[in-house]
């Protein structure tokens, strides 16, 4: 068995083998002289979690945030799929740590990423929001970042004339 430390994917399988005793896993070994890294190991791990529609809205965003060769439509039919590659993906920096570090929930993350996708601005202004309404739905979050960014919209069309 190799060192815990080289276990790129499944951590959690091997955690409850090593609990459960002589257990027999089935594994794949992907190792460094065929030409992968720790974090191609993690990549690939990553796709047969999403594949096997394993894993969370947490994860998947987080890989979809750093493979940026995948495009909207590859990223799956699915509604998890599409949720985690809008929030993967079109929340900005705070707004994507609000959701990483769950000081959001995974539906207001949601409801910002598809009510105003890579619109810092708005984005921000919804953290706001959410820090006096913290029980805000997806629904509820969702509409008040289309208001916003209506408004944002609105006031910058009055300001150029």
């Amino acid at each position: 068995m190799r060192h815990p430390s080289s276990i790129a994917n499944g951590h959690h399988r091997v955690a409850l083998a090593k609990r459960l005793g002589d257990v027999d896993m089935e594994a794949y070994i992907l190792e460094s002289k065929d030409g992968y890294t720790f974090e191609k190991a993690r990549k690939v791990g990553a796709e047969l979690n999403i594949m096997e529609g394993q894993g969370d809205i947490y994860d998947h965003a987080e890989y979809f945030r750093q493979e940026k060769g995948i495009t909207r439509e590859q990223a799956g039919s699915r509604k998890l799929q599409k949720s985690s590659f809008a929030v993967g993906r079109d929340l900005e920096g705070e707004a994507y740590a609000a959701f990483a570090n769950k000081r959001i929930t995974a539906a207001q993350a949601i409801g910002i990423a598809t009510g105003a996708p890579k619109n810092e601005g708005v984005q921000a202004t919804a953290l706001v929001y959410l820090s006096r309404n913290p029980r805000a739905t997806e629904l509820e979050t969702a509409n008040f970042v289309r208001l916003e960014n209506y408004h944002m919209k609105w006031f910058k069309y009055e300001r150029s004339d």
